[in-house]
């Protein structure tokens, strides 16, 4: 009854129980071949040949040793081969989350304001002021102004260029002697 409810517990190790019924069939006949012969001899007092018995007796135990041993081998085994399946798990895991590691260092290395700043600074041309920045969510919205246009759109075509930022999107505020612009993006 027991083994019924180890069968139904755990589809996953059949094989296993498969196995163990396997190895305890063999060994168990052989068990009762030994236990039949020393009957016989029990049976027949007159012929018993003391040699004869005491092997079967000491084969007996040899035998149910055997089998433990056996099955014993078979759980060690089993339980390395599962411990080995979830290594290999932990592995990919622990490398997917190594890959994941890298990518997220590399984007937080890559895209600090400190670093935005430094990259902007030496983009902006000489006749450009940037008189705002604001940075929420990795989106950047600054407000430039310039007395010449081209040096405007210099500014923002460097911004693309040099990847300070990515989805760059530039509007003009007003145009009253100063030429102020919106430039909008995001942090690559």
């Amino acid at each position: 009854m027991k083994i019924q409810l180890l069968k139904n517990f755990n589809i996953e190790t059949q094989d296993i129980i498969d196995t163990v019924y396997a190895i305890e069939d063999a060994y168990t006949k052989e068990a009762n071949e030994c236990i039949s012969e020393i009957e016989k001899l029990i049976k027949d007092k007159e012929d018993i040949d003391i040699h004869v018995l005491n092997y079967y007796i000491t084969e007996i135990p040899i035998i149910i040793f055997n089998l433990v041993d056996n099955i014993q081998q078979l759980a060690v085994k089993s339980d390395a081969a599962k411990i080995d399946e979830q290594a290999g798990k932990y592995k990919v895991w622990k490398s997917e989350l190594q890959e994941l590691l890298g990518k997220v260092t590399t984007r937080t290395a890559n895209f600090s304001i400190p670093n935005f700043m430094s990259k902007l600074m030496f983009i902006i041309p000489e006749n450009v002021q940037v008189t705002s920045i604001a940075v929420q969510d990795g989106r950047v919205e600054m407000d430039a102004e310039s007395g010449q246009y081209a040096q405007l759109g210099y500014f923002v075509s460097k911004l693309k260029l040099e990847k300070v930022l990515t989805d760059v999107d530039m509007s003009v505020i007003s145009m009253d002697g100063n030429i102020k612009i919106k430039v909008s993006g995001a942090m690559p």
